[in-house]
């Protein structure tokens, strides 16, 4: 089983991304953001390797740059 530091709860990944939790919500239902249900939570999760590509965009226009 994979190691339980790789998953953010849907609350973790939106601070980690800065965006609010419905905006995750909506991109994962979307299919952009894979989510899944472990075993153990009852609550869906993401990996933080599916997250991590969208730091780069949003870094950018946080800083005002196109």
């Amino acid at each position: 089983m994979e190691e339980d530091g790789e998953y953010l709860t849907i609350k973790q990944a939106a601070k980690y991304l800065s965006i609010s939790e419905p905006v995750l919500r909506l991109t994962i239902h979307c299919g952009k953001i894979p989510a899944r249900r472990l075993a153990r939570r009852r609550q869906p999760v993401v990996r933080r390797s599916d997250i991590v590509p969208y730091l780069h965009p949003l870094l950018e226009r946080a800083s005002g740059e196109d």
